[in-house]
């Protein structure tokens, strides 16, 4: 027992040993802490100088700022300085160049005085003479052209477009006499620059009594040429003058074919007339936007048809030609007489040239072919009744259209003459 008790008391005594040895320790530790501690006076010695050391330095950046803004003030007023005498050198020249310019205007404007009278007179001078030489030409032209006493027509168109050109070139046509140059006028209509041709040389007022006479001459889609150029479309609606156009052709064509029955070249030459007078037609319509108040779908179906026939017409003629040719006879019973070398122009058979008998139609007809062109299962052309082509024309047609004043036909002579009989009355344009 105790043996038990006194080695408890040994364990004892070493832990407090041990206990004693970490106080010792830690008071120790607290002495070292204590002698490194930084005192107060140091560090506000620090604090002191530091702040010294910032104001010194503000006050250095702070006289430099005013030395740099002393600089920059003297830079600006050196810069304006120079800007000055820049804009007073710049002011300088431009007075100079300026002064230069007025001298050499002052210079031209005295050369041009000087030569004024010269040069204008030269000028005068060259075109007089080239105005008097093309109203002399003019002047002797014109009879080989019209006998404006017993109104004689015109051989040639081109001849009387080259005419009206000379005189709108030269501008001599007020030397000549409105309702002569109108004639002509009249003959070249169909041609596309005739519009612009009879502006240039003042024919404007004279255009309502021109279009009158294309209407009742039946060359109505020359006459809506002249009506979009001059702008006479309330006067002279387009629209009823093409109608009025296929209308005639369509029963002249049929008078036609009934005078001559059974010949296929008549029956071509009418197939032929409709199918230019159709094409002319839809492009009168397409140039000048017409397609809303008249339909194009009808007038190209018929278009279709007839080219169709003529091509079938030619194939068939040409197979005919190989099989079947036909022998022409010869006046003077089978003489064939001298034959030149080739290259050479055969004699001509008559030495006058056939009267002419009026304006021919603005497009060619097929002239009659030797063969029979006729298409198997068609019967020989016959006068039909009115209702068998209707489908191709529009049936406003047969709406009452205004007619037009025929009395300025007799101020042109024998130049009113066309193919087609219109179907209008001649009664005065309302």
């Amino acid at each position: 027992m105790a043996g038990i008790e006194q080695c408890e008391a040994n364990d004892s005594a070493s832990s407090l040993i041990e206990q004693l040895y970490k106080a010792v320790h830690e008071l120790e530790a607290f002495k070292d802490a204590s002698e490194n501690k930084v005192h107060w006076t140091e560090i506000e010695q620090y604090f002191c100088n530091l702040e010294v050391t910032l104001k010194k330095k503000s006050e250095e950046l702070v006289a430099k700022e005013k030395e740099y803004e002393v600089k920059e003030a003297e830079t600006l007023a050196l810069i304006l300085e120079k800007e000055a005498v820049v804009a007073t050198k710049e002011q300088d020249y431009l007075d100079r160049v300026q002064g230069l310019k007025d001298a050499a205007v002052a210079a031209i404007a005295e050369a041009r005085a000087n030569f004024r009278p010269t040069t204008a007179e030269s000028l005068d001078t060259a075109e007089n003479g080239d105005t008097k030489l093309a109203k002399a030409i003019a002047d002797e032209w014109k009879p080989k052209l019209s006998n404006a006493s017993s109104g004689a027509a015109i051989d040639n168109s081109l001849e009387a477009e080259a005419f009206l050109q000379l005189l709108a070139t030269f501008r001599i046509a007020s030397e000549f006499d409105e309702e002569q140059l109108c004639k002509l006028v009249f003959v070249v209509a169909h041609r596309r620059q005739a519009p612009e041709l009879c502006r240039s040389i003042g024919l404007t007022p004279k255009m309502p009594g021109l279009v009158e006479l294309l209407i009742n001459s039946g060359r109505q889609v020359d006459a809506v040429r002249f009506i979009h150029t001059f702008q006479l479309t309330e006067r002279f609606p387009p629209v009823p003058l093409l109608k009025m156009y296929l209308k005639d052709l369509r029963r002249n064509s049929q008078g036609k074919g009934g005078n001559s029955r059974g010949a296929a070249g008549s029956q071509d030459d009418i197939n032929a007339r409709e199918l230019a007078a159709l094409k002319a037609v839809i492009r009168c319509v397409q140039d000048y936007g017409l397609e809303a108040d008249y339909s194009l779908d009808p007038l190209q179906k018929r278009l279709a048809q007839l080219e169709k026939a003529k091509a079938d017409n030619k194939k068939r003629g040409g197979d005919s030609g190989k099989h079947h040719p036909r022998k022409k006879s010869r006046p003077n019973g089978g003489f064939r007489g001298y034959r030149g070398p080739p290259g050479r122009q055969a004699p001509p058979v008559y030495n006058q040239r056939a009267a002419f008998t009026g304006m021919p139609e603005r497009y060619t007809h097929a002239g009659p072919n030797p063969y029979n062109y006729q298409i198997p299962n068609q019967p020989a052309y016959v006068p039909q009744a009115n209702d068998q082509r209707l489908y191709y024309y529009s049936q406003d047609d047969k709406v009452a259209t205004s007619s037009y004043n025929a009395a300025a036909t007799s101020n042109y002579g024998s130049y009113s003459g066309s193919g087609l009989q219109p179907s209008h009355s001649q009664q005065p344009f309302l």
